[in-house]
């Protein structure tokens, strides 16, 4: 009984968010899903992910709790509520992933590192090989729901260094894959947790530099500077003691030496 009533509580819902953008066009059009898709959802043949929830509470304002609205399922799904948030979770370290990692190699002292959901490391390789802990806190950010633009890091881009937010633009970049084109490319995210769908308008660093909070042109300078691994010069972004255009025209002094 108690699943029946999650059921119609659903159903009431997507209906809801139908009649709110004035039809499963519209509706599908909003989340970035096909119109056949909300009608499964509708008549429950289909089940309702995570992600397709977040889109329709971004798009009409229906609370999650009422699209995942049995206890159980709904306490699951709310604590993904925690990625992309400064909320710190004990990872098992034999579970972090660093093969092909976009980290810098050097310590960047009192940060936590950064990993996806996949539990690939994004940013504190050096921090990561001198804890000797069987667990380390981590910063974990839903990569997936960012690319699909349901969520958004902007409430936490202020905390996070200058290097850490180009690392995350380069992992972006990494998952969405480089393409020079300007025509929307569909795409999946292989990832270890699950795979997902998503579309993606225009070149890829620029997709990234919006997600990560940066102009275009600054973050493709940062980029260069991060690629650098000049330590000294990384560390004075970080510490806003020179701006990223600054450092670019001393990689390039250096360079002419």
């Amino acid at each position: 009984m108690l699943i029946e009533n999650s059921r119609f509580i659903r159903t009431a819902s997507l209906i809801e968010a139908v009649r709110l953008l004035g039809s499963e066009k519209n509706l599908g059009l909003a989340i970035k899903i096909k119109q056949p898709s909300i009608s499964k959802l509708l008549s429950n043949s289909i089940m309702l992910s995570y992600y397709t929830a977040l889109g329709i509470e971004k798009a009409t304002g229906i609370n999650i709790d009422r699209l995942m609205p049995h206890e159980k399922e709904m306490n699951t799904y709310l604590k993904k509520r925690e990625f992309n948030t400064l909320f710190l979770r004990e990872i098992p370290k034999k579970e972090i992933i660093t093969t092909n990692s976009v980290s810098l190699p050097f310590s960047q002292p009192n940060r936590f590192i950064i990993i996806g959901t996949d539990r690939v490391l994004i940013s504190g390789q050096a921090n990561l090989n001198s804890h000797s802990g069987n667990t380390i806190k981590a910063l974990v950010l839903d990569l997936k729901s960012l690319i699909n633009g349901t969520e958004s890091i902007e409430n936490i881009l202020h905390k996070l260094l200058i290097s850490e937010r180009i690392a995350i633009g380069l992992r972006i970049e990494q998952l969405i894959g480089n393409r020079k084109g300007q025509r929307t490319t569909k795409n999946k995210i292989n990832q270890k947790l699950e795979n997902i769908d998503y579309q993606v308008t225009g070149r890829t660093y620029t997709y990234a530099a919006r997600i990560t909070g940066f102009s275009k042109d600054t973050y493709i300078r940062g980029k260069k500077v991060y690629s650098s691994k000049n330590q000294e010069l990384i560390n004075d972004i970080d510490n806003k003691t020179i701006a990223i255009a600054t450092s670019m025209k001393l990689i390039k002094f250096k360079k002419q030496q």
